[in-house]
């Protein structure tokens, strides 16, 4: 069961978050490229790349690499703070009642990436053969 929640979490992190950072892509040679847009972009795939490797948790020929891991970290991080931190920042500045909806959309969008990244943090850390450089 375990398995299959990770799978399906690691489906919607890669769906929502290509199309956020696909967004992003498009609007940055739109629109006026900032520090911050070129930030949330690189954010968004790191993001993506998460829930590509977490999609085939529990398969027989998961294994993961350090780019994986290091995305896996990097997306733990903003999605413990856009869990966490950002509902009681919202609930500070205008209550918890006027801000509840923007809580629980934080809940459920960030609710996946956090648990694609535990899941890859937390496997069995077999380094494929490419990845250490294929040493004999």
């Amino acid at each position: 069961m375990k398995r299959i929640i990770v799978r399906v979490c690691a489906w919607l992190t890669m769906i929502i978050f290509s199309l956020t950072s696909l967004i992003g892509f498009i609007m940055l040679f739109i629109g006026e490229a900032s520090w911050a847009a070129i930030i949330t972009f690189f954010v968004c795939f790191l993001i993506t790349v998460t829930g590509w490797y977490a999609r085939k948790y529990g398969l027989s020929g998961f294994k993961t690499d350090r780019f994986s891991v290091l995305s896996a970290i990097v997306s733990l991080v903003v999605g413990g703070v856009f869990i966490v931190l950002m509902p009681i920042f919202f609930s500070h500045l205008s209550g918890f009642e006027d801000s509840y909806v923007a809580i629980r959309n934080l809940l459920i969008l960030f609710s996946p990436v956090v648990i694609s990244a535990i899941a890859i943090l937390m496997s069995k850390t077999e380094y494929s053969a490419e990845a250490q450089g294929n040493r004999k």
